[in-house]
């Protein structure tokens, strides 16, 4: 009987684990609708699947998930003092739980929170504080996708304050030291490049950047795509190794169950 009940406790545990692992990829799945909603300005929609996200990861004690479910609603808020209040919180579980990336993320949202709510002196210099702040996670823990978000950001909070020059030289510098093997990266900064080229009348260097731009970006969609063929076929091997193991569980405990009661019987 003893061997019986550690043998059911030690599958309980593999089968708590197992249900856990499926909410996390639930979550992870509900918040990649939820950037997809918020790239097609469906607003409305990222609200309610984070809303349903966050239900999820607080009913499961899913704290790093939740800090990224609460850094997609500051994006979403339109009040300056609400969006800072998820951000912050975002941000005080990341630090908690050891998640440098959604910590560059949270900053990076405050950072955008202050710039698109703020025309002040002091809205600005917090902005800029914000987004050291973040670059400095992104460089310190070697992000590259938030790297790349660091220096549109940079950019754009030059252009916020008229820094148009400062903004281009940056770009320009990004682009030179940009990883050449990130057709992404490089198609955002030459997108950003081809505006600020635009906006101050340089249309033979507009031209140019626009030519190289379009290759880039095609190399960037294919490598979208077979990036999302790889995620999925990884969530389909995680699931499958899960009903298994469920299986497997279920087969052990009813096998145990009935050697146990026959040995109780004779």
């Amino acid at each position: 009987m003893k061997s019986l009940k550690l043998t059911l406790l030690f599958f309980c545990t593999v089968l708590i684990a197992s249900c856990t692992s499926l909410q996390k990829d639930k979550v992870i799945r509900i918040l990649e609708e939820i950037s997809a909603d918020i790239t097609s300005t469906d607003f409305d929609a990222a609200w309610n699947k984070a809303q349903k996200a966050e239900a999820i990861a607080k009913k499961h004690n899913l704290d790093k998930e939740l800090a990224a479910v609460l850094v997609s609603k500051a994006k979403l808020c339109n009040h300056i003092d609400e969006g800072l209040e998820y951000a912050q919180e975002a941000l005080r579980l990341a630090q908690d739980n050891d998640a440098p990336e959604v910590q560059c993320e949270a900053c990076y949202t405050i950072c955008s929170l202050y710039l698109n709510n703020n025309i002040s002196p002091a809205g600005n210099q917090l902005a800029g504080e914000w987004l050291e702040r973040g670059q400095a996670l992104a460089d310190t823990y070697d992000l590259p996708r938030l790297r790349l978000e660091g220096i549109n950001l940079r950019a754009l909070w030059y252009q916020r304050n008229n820094l148009y020059n400062a903004a281009e030289n940056y770009l320009e510098q990004a682009l030179r030291e940009a990883d050449r093997t990130d057709p992404l990266m490089i198609s955002t900064l030459q997108d950003h490049l081809l505006e600020l080229y635009v906006h101050s009348g340089q249309y033979k260097k507009a031209l140019d950047i626009y030519k190289e731009s379009v290759s880039a970006s095609q190399t960037a969609m294919q490598q979208k795509q077979e990036d999302m063929q790889n995620s999925w076929h990884r969530k389909s091997l995680l699931y499958n190794a899960i009903i298994v193991i469920l299986l497997l569980v279920v087969a052990t405990v009813a096998i145990l169950f009935i050697r146990n009661r026959k040995d109780l019987i004779n």
